[in-house]
């Protein structure tokens, strides 16, 4: 987290305990790997500048180097920010997983509205962002960049009774202060010097 890079943790159960599977799938993976085991039948393995995109690799080669057995992944800063969690999500994604599969936690929303989590902090913003779904109340989302803000505005459109309607993701940033409000709600022919012809708001 003090440096802001991402690390996987892929949690294997064993398809049967024993010293010498923990041993082959320690080969599989790189050097910088660290793999312990967290009980008779079932390994970790942290995988240090992993991201969510390519924790499946390493996963897969511990699942064969294993000869069988399944797999759950959960990365850090994506899924989860301390290790409590990782090791939580992780073991959700592995409860998950069909024998031979290699799930991350990211996968368990596939097909569903709004974002997954397990950290205790994000499940009280999405239980919150399902409160303020149900009501007819502005909703403000601030953080910096890379935050979650469009998941989390699209969760609120898509836990809403305005679910059907179109939702229009606009990168305030990108529009100069001047022009802000005339993008997002329009203006009339002739409401400041520029402005030749009607214009419809985002």
């Amino acid at each position: 987290m003090r440096y802001r890079r991402p690390l996987a943790l892929a949690v294997l159960e064993l398809p049967a305990p024993g010293h010498a599977l923990a041993a082959r799938v320690a080969s599989a993976l790189r050097r910088v790997d660290v793999v312990g085991s967290l009980g008779a039948d079932e390994l970790a393995a942290l995988l240090p500048e992993t991201t969510r995109d390519a924790a499946t690799i390493p996963a897969a080669r511990m699942l064969a180097a294993a000869g069988g057995g399944r797999a759950g992944i959960c990365c850090c800063p994506d899924d989860a920010a301390s290790a409590e969690a990782l090791v939580e999500g992780a073991r959700l994604a592995l409860s998950r997983a069909r024998p031979g599969q290699a799930l991350a936690l990211a996968e368990l929303g596939a097909g569903e509205p709004g974002p997954v989590a397990v950290d205790p902090r994000m499940l009280a913003v999405l239980e919150l962002t399902r409160k303020l779904a149900r009501a007819e109340l502005p909703v403000l989302v601030m953080g910096e960049t890379g935050a979650g803000k469009e998941v989390i505005a699209r969760a609120l459109h898509a836990w809403s009774p305005r679910a059907g309607a179109p939702f229009v993701a606009v990168s305030c940033a990108a529009i100069p202060d001047g022009l802000l409000e005339s993008e997002l709600f329009g203006h009339a022919a002739g409401a400041f010097t520029c402005a030749s012809g009607e214009k419809p708001g985002l």
